[in-house]
């Protein structure tokens, strides 16, 4: 396996510095963020029907769920096209719409 030699002369801890506030890891932060307060509002507000709002207090409710409205058009979307969108398998994008339409977040039409 070959590795790039550094020259430790020249290196800095303070270089790693960019890693902490590079723009790719600032936003992975906002995203899991905002994940977060979506579950934390659909657990106490009282919009959200009973039995989901139950489900994200008890934290069985998770941002995967919450990633399939993010990638779904309003007018609908086969779930092979929304797999693709969200970089997931058809079969675990099934498994993720199976359960939120058993929750009414999603419905299935043929």
């Amino acid at each position: 396996m070959a590795k790039k030699t550094q020259d430790k002369s020249t290196f800095h801890p303070s270089q790693l510095g960019w890693r902490q506030t590079h723009l790719g890891r600032l936003l992975g932060h906002a995203l899991r963020r905002f994940d977060e307060r979506v579950l934390t509002l659909m657990a106490h507000n009282m919009d959200v029907p009973l039995a989901l709002s139950n489900l994200a207090a008890r934290g069985q409710v998770s941002a995967a769920h919450i990633h399939i409205t993010r990638h779904l058009p309003l007018e609908g979307a086969r779930l092979s096209d929304l797999a693709h969108s969200a970089g997931m398998s058809k079969q675990a994008m099934g498994d993720l719409v199976t359960q939120c339409d058993a929750w009414g977040l999603v419905t299935r039409s043929p």
